[in-house]
């Protein structure tokens, strides 16, 4: 019992040591870890912390933000940016608290998986994973918001724990599609619903196309379309080319997300395999406060504003209206 209280105490001086607050506290004591939303939430969970801000990695998205977010609007407007695993937390959190500042909540989804998650999995589990965070798999909506699924990869045929097992990205996308299809839907209407940009230095023979501040985006799901007509290949469309060292927090708030399950209520979710202590926590909340202010900072809100205005891009307090490349595929 002594020793109990003894390491209580320790565990409460290391969260005193780094958060300034209660309202902090309250959030690193999550067991899940909290949404840039609750964050931003009062202006107490904001404060700088008093010491050990881990900023490096937050310091190192600076260059590369205001491309990645002006690019995915400028290829996939009005979407539903779905951010893979956990390596892509930062980036994620980055431009959630971006289009938060605009006033555009759910413009950003954690797609909790790991390679845990889709070893057992079945197309069908996966989609309707995806459906509850935005995807219309079965074409019933006129005019949907796509999913874009975002992940740094390599998207290549063979994974990292098997070389039979394609990447996740790739895996996910393959899976999705292949379910769509069974549900009638046409290769136009899939790719007009749901697709991948992956953020990778080097787009290798994956890649449909690249940048998209560089490249005509007006018949890029026509070129997909094309693609898997000729060659029956799923490829992504596009990549960003960022340091994939700067895409995760300098240190975790779980472990690896396992299988897919479904709640009573009907909620398929992915729980972590390991949660980690409070002083593993607090470091990445310290980022998580850091990437908000620097999302908000003057500086960063101008750069994002002035490459928009370049590329004809106006971020309002709605979503950027759709609008969808003329059908060439017959």
């Amino acid at each position: 019992m002594k020793n109990m209280t003894v390491f209580t105490l320790i565990m409460l001086l290391t969260i005193c040591s780094f958060a300034q607050n209660a309202s902090q506290m309250e959030l690193i004591n999550q067991k899940r870890r909290p949404k840039i939303a609750d964050v931003i939430s009062t202006p107490d969970n904001i404060s700088q912390f008093t010491k050990n801000d881990y900023n490096g990695r937050v310091s190192a998205i600076k260059s590369k933000l205001p491309e990645l977010i002006v690019s995915l609007e400028k290829a996939f407007p009005g979407g539903t940016y779905g951010f893979l695993g956990r390596d892509m937390d930062l980036i994620a959190d980055a431009v959630d608290a971006f289009y938060l500042s605009k006033g555009q909540a759910g413009r950003v989804q954690r797609i909790e998986f790991s390679t845990p998650s889709l070893e057992n999995s079945t197309p069908k589990l996966m989609t309707d994973f995806l459906a509850q965070r935005g995807l219309d798999a079965t074409g019933s909506v006129a005019n949907p918001s796509p999913l874009i699924l975002i992940d740094y990869t390599s998207y290549s045929t063979s994974g990292r724990t098997n070389s039979s097992f394609p990447s996740q990205a790739r895996y996910i996308f393959e899976s999705v599609v292949k379910q769509m299809k069974l549900n009638k839907l046409s290769n136009y209407d899939i790719f007009s619903r749901i697709n991948v940009a992956t953020i990778d230095e080097d787009a290798s023979s994956y890649a449909k196309l690249s940048n998209p501040l560089t490249h005509d985006r007006s018949d890029f799901i026509n070129l997909q379309v094309e693609s898997m007509e000729t060659s029956g290949k799923v490829d992504r469309i596009t990549y960003l080319s960022v340091n994939g060292d700067s895409m995760a927090y300098e240190s975790e708030w779980n472990d690896k997300y396992g299988p897919i399950k479904r709640s009573k209520g009907g909620l398929l979710t992915t729980e972590p395999i390991r949660f980690f202590d409070a002083d593993e926590k607090t470091r990445v909340f310290s980022q998580m406060v850091n990437v908000v202010n620097l999302v908000n900072s003057e500086a960063m809100q101008d750069r994002i504003s002035k490459l928009a205005e370049k590329h004809q891009i106006t971020f309002t307090d709605k979503p950027s209206l759709i609008v969808k490349p003329k059908v060439n595929i017959k």
